[in-house]
C-alpha cells in the first residue's frame, strides 16, 4: 500500500427525493489541464484552477475538487475501498467520511467508481464525491462541496465523465511545482507528491505494509475550520491524520517553523507517535509538517525530523 495513503487499510442512499429535479451546473466547454498532473477536466461553472493545491476551487463557496496522483501499483489496493457499498462504508469511516452511495460510471471506455458521502470538517458539513481512475498513474479525484454551492451528484458525474488522462509528470517535476521548499535528509527520501501541495518522505524503499516506519509529510493548504486559533487548528489537523483520531496529546508549545512563529504538538496512538509543526501566515494558507512512525523508531530520528522542519521555506 502507498505510504501516504495508508488509510486504505482502515478505511442507504442519502440523495433527497427531489434531487432528480435539480438542474445540473454547466461545465466549461473546453477541458483544462490541472497543473502538476496528467489530468484534463471540464471545470464546473464558478470553479477555476487553484494556486494552493492541485485541482479546482470555487473561492466564493470555498468548495474544491482535488486531484491526487499516486503510483500505478496503488490502483489495485485503493480499488478495494470502492468494490461494494458495504466495503466503502467501512473503509472510509476511519477518515470520518459517511458514505451514502456508490455509482459506477463509464469514463474513457473504462469503469470508474464514484462514492457520495459527507464529512464534518472544523464544524462544517462537506459533501464528498470521490472517484478513482486508472492511467499511467492512479488518480483520485475528490469533490469537497460546501453549501451554498449548487454542485449536485449529476454535476459531479458529468465532471468525472469529462476527465481524460495525459502523460504523467516525473516526481522531480512535481516537487519543483510545490509552493514550498525543503531538504530531504537521509534516511528520509522523497517518495510521493500529492495534490500539488503535499510531499511525503519515507525511510523505506517502496511501500511499508506495516505502517510503522517513520515518514514525514509536508503540506501547504487552506483549512476549512470555524476557528483561527493555531493550537486548535493544529490539534484538529493531527486528529484528522489517519490512525491518530484518538491520539493522546503529550506536548504542545510555540515553535519557529517555515519563517515564522508556529505551533508544535506531539502525541501517541498505541505504539505510534506523531510530531507536528504548523505555521499559519497572514494569507491563511497553513504549512504543516507531520512525522509519524513507531515510537522508538521515530525517537531515534527526531533530530533529523527537526532538521527537515528547519529547512522548510514558503516560496510564494
Amino acid at each position: 500500500m502507498v505510504k501516504g495513503f495508508r488509510f486504505a487499510r482502515h478505511l442507504t442512499q442519502a440523495i433527497a427525493l427531489l434531487s432528480f429535479l435539480a438542474i445540473p451546473t454547466a461545465v466549461n466547454a473546453e477541458p483544462v489541464v490541472i497543473p502538476g498532473t496528467s489530468v484534463a477536466i471540464e471545470a464546473p461553472t464558478g470553479f477555476t484552477i487553484s494556486d494552493t493545491f492541485t485541482g479546482l476551487e470555487n473561492a466564493e463557496t470555498r468548495s474544491s475538487i482535488t486531484v491526487n496522483e499516486l503510483p500505478p501499483e496503488a490502483y489495485s489496493d485503493i480499488l478495494t475501498l470502492f468494490t461494494s457499498f458495504e466495503t466503502a462504508t467501512e473503509a472510509w469511516a476511519s477518515r470520518g467520511i459517511t458514505i451514502d452511495q456508490l455509482t459506477w460510471l463509464t469514463v474513457n471506455d473504462g469503469e470508474v467508481p464514484l462514492l457520495t458521502g459527507k464529512q464534518v470538517m472544523g464544524g462544517v458539513e462537506v459533501t464528498k464525491y470521490i472517484a478513482l481512475l486508472e492511467g499511467e498513474n492512479t488518480v483520485l479525484v475528490t469533490f469537497n462541496i460546501v453549501e451554498p454551492s449548487p454542485i449536485t451528484q449529476d454535476d459531479a458525474q458529468m465532471v468525472v465523465e469529462s476527465i481524460s488522462l495525459l502523460s504523467a509528470l516525473t516526481l522531480d517535476e512535481k516537487v519543483a511545482q510545490l509552493s514550498f521548499s525543503f531538504e530531504a535528509i537521509d534516511p528520509f527520501q522523497v517518495a510521493h507528491v500529492f495534490a500539488g501541495n503535499t510531499v511525503s518522505l519515507q525511510t523505506t524503499e517502496g511501500p511499508d505494509p506495516s505502517g510503522m516506519a517513520p515518514v514525514v509529510i509536508i503540506t501547504r493548504a487552506h483549512s476549512i475550520t470555524a476557528t483561527s486559533d493555531p493550537s486548535q487548528i493544529g490539534e484538529q489537523l493531527l486528529r484528522s491524520t489517519p490512525d491518530f483520531q484518538a491520539v493522546e496529546i503529550t506536548e504542545q508549545d510555540s515553535a519557529s517553523f517555515a519563517g515564522g512563529t508556529g505551533h508544535f504538538i506531539s502525541g501517541m496512538a498505541g505504539d505510534r507517535t506523531a510530531v507536528q509543526f504548523l505555521h499559519i501566515p497572514a494569507d491563511g494558507r497553513y504549512i504543516r509538517l507531520v512525522a509519524m512512525g513507531e515510537t522508538d523508531a521515530l525517537e531515534d530520528l527526531i533530530s533529523t525530523v527537526q532538521d527537515i522542519a528547519d529547512s522548510v521555506e514558503i516560496l510564494d
